[in-house]
């Protein structure tokens, strides 16, 4: 019985050390012109939602949802540190796909748009997103 309780308890606190939760808000910044924001939640485990909002050129681009369901943001987590899915753009109200990486040594994230959605967006891909 004892070697059950200790197997049960090093599998429970394994999988917590090992998941990640990438929920909360991540921004992205650069030289003070364009900036973007990406705000998540789990839905269930594995799953997450949310939404972004980008500012670019000093403001004469802006790609933000109106309320909180635009810009739709859904991620499943495909692989260890890994999560794809696909965002809304609010200027074509079209769907692109994107990958979303954990990176746990500097706990940030990297964002790669995979596909993107026809006309124009302002998700910004190959950049790394802090808390």
């Amino acid at each position: 019985m004892v070697t059950v309780t200790r197997l049960l308890c090093f599998f429970l606190t394994s999988s917590l050390v090992s998941g990640q939760n990438i929920s909360g808000s991540w921004n992205w910044t650069y030289k003070a012109k364009h900036q973007s924001t990406i705000t998540l939640k789990e839905t269930r485990p594995n799953n997450y939602k949310g939404n972004y909002c980008s500012v670019f050129f000093n403001g004469m681009k802006i790609d933000c949802g109106i309320d909180q369901g635009s810009n739709g943001i859904f991620l499943t987590k495909t692989n260890e540190n890994i999560f794809t899915g696909t965002f809304e753009c609010s200027f074509s109200n079209t769907y692109g796909t994107l990958k979303l990486e954990y990176l746990p040594d500097s706990k940030r994230i990297k964002i790669e748009v995979l596909k993107k959605p026809k006309g124009e967006f302002y998700l910004p891909s190959d950049v790394v997103f802090k808390k």
